[in-house]
């Protein structure tokens, strides 16, 4: 069993990379987040380089030896200080308290890490994890009307702001 209070975001670390690829080569979930339509578009090699070029991109960790899943922070317009927030978990840490302690925590490390005043995200309208960025005080701005094509059916997308 596990605490959330025991998780730790850190830099990318090769030990990670297995259960990192699994997590990243599920194409449901994938379509979930907006990230493929087809097994053909995910290729971890190239996609972990773009992470590793990312002004932002963590792994979540949990007692120091399993890893929770991973955030990202994209698009980073340096003088609007905002960009575009993503969160990943595996299954079994997702409805625990897991992302909401993950992104309290990465609010704080964005802040001082590269002095971010806003947070944005895009998410698929569908996703479970709306409940958490409204909890989590994230504002709706808008709804792209069938935005995302994941292969069988069209998408609405939300976004959502939340200045930190």
């Amino acid at each position: 069993m596990y605490s959330v209070t025991d998780i730790k975001l850190r830099r990318h670390s090769r030990v990670f990379e297995p259960e990192l690829d699994t997590l990243y080569s599920n194409l449901e979930l994938q379509k979930l987040l907006l990230g493929a339509i087809a097994a053909s578009d995910l290729n971890f090699k190239s996609w972990l380089l773009r992470r590793k070029s990312d002004p932002y991109f963590r792994q979540i960790i949990v007692n120091e030896k399993e890893l929770v899943g991973y955030v990202q922070f994209v698009d980073f317009h340096k003088n609007n200080r905002s960009g575009y927030l993503g969160i990943c978990l595996r299954e079994k840490f997702r409805n625990s308290g897991f992302g909401t302690q993950t992104l309290n925590l990465t609010f704080v490390d964005l802040k001082k890490q590269l002095g971010v005043r806003k947070v944005l995200l895009k998410v698929r309208k569908d996703n479970p994890a709306v409940f958490l960025y409204e909890k989590l005080g994230f504002d709706c701005v808008g709804e792209l009307k069938n935005e995302y094509y994941d292969g069988n059916k069209y998408w609405n997308v939300i976004i959502y702001e939340k200045f930190i």
